[in-house]
């Protein structure tokens, strides 16, 4: 009698599982320390939902300020789900997921600064929006060419493009990529919380999370993220820290 096959599923949950083990014995302090910052931004991002709701009463929030606030939650869950993935070895299919991210980044950034609220209301319509084309030239200063950059290497990872997806799943044949992903991760990371620190939580926006939605630890959470994405940046490269701070510095958009 011949022998049963394992079913493909099950070889793929046995890879993962594996994985997992490996990945954690040799990248296990930058998982920690993901985690420690993810949990930390979410505990901030939570005294914040209630900015995106259309029908709270605080009619001084801008619109384009509420669908930043979306665009955080967005860029948030899009970067736990890519680090899922990563930690189990699958890091090309979590390229889809941190672009996603990357794009919720600067479409948040680009609307909570234009003047004009006409790309803003372009993208509530569910209209393309084009990162290159429509946001990243009209970026007068800082140069933006480290954003086009890091956003010309997602889509080519994310296109099914030669670079897409990978024929390997077993961690040896992958351990260079999974770690570039997870500076991926903690590069977005850092510019999420940035987009939310700098255009949601105002001075009126964090008094009603203080006063009303008891955000007692808020300034603590504050702190303990400035302490991760110090840590972080002992995992990034000189060209992963000047887009980092590309993406945090104050754009002078074109006219």
């Amino acid at each position: 009698m011949s022998e049963k096959k394992s079913r493909a599923t099950e070889e793929y949950r046995r890879q993962w599982e594996a994985n997992e083990k490996q990945i954690g014995e040799a990248l296990g302090d930058r998982l920690k320390l993901i985690e420690a910052t993810f949990d930390a931004y979410a505990a901030v991002e939570r005294y914040f939902y209630w900015v995106a709701l259309h029908h709270v009463g605080v009619t001084a929030i801008r619109m384009p300020v509420k669908s930043a606030m979306t665009l955080c939650y967005k860029s948030s869950l899009a970067i736990f789900s890519a680090y899922e993935l990563a930690r189990h070895g699958f890091h090309r299919s979590a390229a889809p997921l941190l672009r996603q991210s990357y794009e919720a980044l600067v479409i948040g950034k680009y609307c909570a600064l234009a003047k004009t609220e006409s790309l803003h209301e372009q993208w509530l319509r569910g209209d393309p929006v084009l990162i290159g084309g429509d946001i990243l030239r009209q970026i007068r200063s800082p140069d933006p060419e480290p954003l086009r950059v890091l956003w010309r290497d997602l889509c080519q990872i994310t296109h099914l493009s030669i670079y897409a997806q990978q024929l390997g799943l077993e961690f040896s044949l992958n351990e260079t990529k999974v770690a570039a992903t997870l500076v991926i991760i903690m590069m977005l990371l850092e510019c999420t919380y940035h987009l939310l620190g700098s255009y949601v939580i105002t001075p009126r926006t964090q008094y009603y999370a203080v006063v009303y939605g008891k955000a007692t630890d808020l300034a603590q959470l504050r702190r303990q993220l400035r302490s991760c994405f110090a840590k972080s940046r002992q995992h990034l490269s000189r060209g992963a820290v000047r887009t980092v701070h590309c993406y945090k510095r104050r754009w002078t958009l074109v006219p």
